[in-house]
């Protein structure tokens, strides 16, 4: 989990994309 946190903090600007990539994946296979 430290790396995973550390690559996080190293790249904070890129976690709104990230999310919002995971979210729109996620309602087009999760939901109809």
């Amino acid at each position: 989990k430290i790396r995973v946190e550390k690559y996080l903090d190293e790249n904070l600007d890129y976690l709104p994309i990230i999310a919002i990539r995971e979210t729109k994946n996620k309602l087009r296979t999760g939901k109809k």
